[in-house]
């Protein structure tokens, strides 16, 4: 038998049972049986308006949150979307000396963390099987290569553009 019961009108009420309530939920925790549907209905909508009332807080939590669980948070990705492990990729990481696969910085861009990169033809959405993994690169190659479509002859195209409407020979760049 479930401790809340079906009430007659949905919500918190005086004299009513608490089914769709963060009251029947934690009721239905404290009996050590699963919450029904209309009580986790009910204890989501109240946190989620307790969410968008304190957003400071939450954005702090947050914050908090992913920099205490950052590894795990990179684990649970890299084998989500590639079935590569952290080790796997630090591997990776470090059999290119610790630098983009392309330019040669060591320095990963954007938000602070490298892109794994995988032949999109293998895999055209994630995940991706973890077989077609070619490198790992920073966010402005990652990108660009993204622009491209990994289609050697537009890169091909490009750099041929690049070298007739610029005055001078272009050099590698020395970042």
């Amino acid at each position: 038998m479930m401790v809340c019961e079906k009430p007659v009108v949905r919500g918190p009420r005086k004299g009513k049972s608490a089914t769709g309530t963060t009251t029947g939920y934690g009721r239905h925790l404290r009996a050590g049986e699963p919450a029904c549907e209309d009580c986790r209905h009910g204890h989501r909508l109240r946190q989620r308006r307790w969410s968008e009332k304190n957003p400071g807080y939450m954005t702090a939590y947050r914050r908090k949150w992913r920099a205490e669980h950052l590894r795990w948070e990179q684990e649970s990705t890299l084998r989500r979307q590639f079935d590569m492990s952290l080790a796997d990729f630090d591997d990776l990481l470090a059999s290119q000396g610790h630098t983009c696969a392309i330019c040669g910085t060591s320095e990963p861009g954007g938000k602070g963390y490298w892109h794994l990169d995988h032949d999109h033809r293998c895999c055209p959405s994630n995940p991706s099987c973890g077989e077609c993994v070619r490198g790992i690169l920073c966010m402005r190659c990652n990108v660009s290569l993204g622009g491209f479509e990994d289609d050697p002859q537009r890169l091909r195209a490009a750099i041929a553009y690049l070298q007739t409407s610029n005055s001078q020979p272009l050099e590698p760049n020395d970042d």
